[in-house]
C-alpha cells in the first residue's frame, strides 16, 4: 500500500518558484522559522547554513533588500534547517536571470550531494535536469505519466562546457523529440480516425 501524506512533516521540505519569505523579517529570522516552529532553535546551525549558502554577512539584513538569487538562498537555508530527508523543488530558479540560475543550480546540487539528501526537482529546462539530477524521469501530459528515463552519471560540479555534458544533454533531448513526434503522430491518427468516422456516418445518412 502506498503511504498517504496526512500532515506536514519536517522530513520533507519544499522550495517553490518564489522564495515566499516574510518581508518584515531578517535573513536569520526567515532561515530559522522551521526550527522555531519545531521548538528547537539552534543559532549555531543557522550560522552554518547561512555560511553554506553564502549569506553569513547578510544575517541581520532585511530580506527585502536582497536580490532574487539571494532570497532563494535564504529559502534554501530555511528548507535545510530542519535536516529533511527529502527536498522538493518546484522550478525554484525559473524567475532568475540565466547567470544566477546556473550558479544556484550548481550550488544547490553540490549542497544536496554534500549533505546526503534526496532531491526531487520539477523542471522544463533540459540543461537544469542534466546539471542537477542523477536520474531524470520524463513525463507526458493528458494524462500525466512517466514515458522515459535517463541516468546522469557526472561528478559535481558539472561542467556545462564539457563534451560529456553535451552528450548527456543531446541524449535527453532526443528522448523529448521522440516523445513529441509520437504524440503528434498519435494526435494525427486520432483526428484522422474521427474524421473518417464522421464522413462514414454522413454517407450512411445520405443513403
Amino acid at each position: 500500500m502506498v503511504p498517504q501524506v496526512t500532515r506536514p512533516s519536517a522530513k520533507w521540505n519544499m522550495m517553490f518558484q518564489k522564495p515566499s519569505l516574510y518581508p518584515w523579517m531578517t535573513v536569520r529570522q526567515n532561515a530559522e522559522l522551521g526550527l522555531l516552529f519545531a521548538g528547537n532553535r539552534d543559532d549555531d546551525k543557522i550560522d552554518r547554513l547561512l555560511d553554506l549558502v553564502g549569506l553569513s554577512d547578510k544575517a541581520e539584513t532585511s530580506v527585502q533588500s536582497l536580490s532574487g538569487g539571494q532570497q532563494q538562498r535564504v529559502a534554501l537555508a530555511r528548507s535545510l534547517a530542519t535536516s529533511p530527508e527529502l527536498l522538493l523543488l518546484d522550478e525554484p530558479f525559473s524567475a532568475l536571470d540565466a547567470f544566477t540560475r546556473a550558479a544556484l543550480q550548481d550550488e544547490v546540487a553540490q549542497i544536496v550531494s554534500r549533505e546526503d539528501l534526496t532531491m526531487v526537482i520539477v523542471t522544463h529546462d533540459i540543461d537544469e535536469a542534466v546539471a542537477m539530477a542523477d536520474r531524470v524521469l520524463i513525463m507526458a501530459a493528458n494524462p500525466g505519466r512517466i514515458v522515459g528515463e535517463m541516468q546522469v552519471d557526472l561528478p559535481y560540479p558539472r561542467n556545462r562546457a564539457s563534451a560529456e555534458f553535451s552528450r548527456q544533454r543531446e541524449a535527453l533531448m532526443s528522448q523529448f523529440e521522440g516523445l513529441v513526434g509520437d504524440e503528434a503522430l498519435s494526435t494525427a491518427t486520432e483526428e484522422d480516425t474521427t474524421t473518417r468516422g464522421a464522413r462514414d456516418e454522413a454517407s450512411q445518412q445520405a443513403a
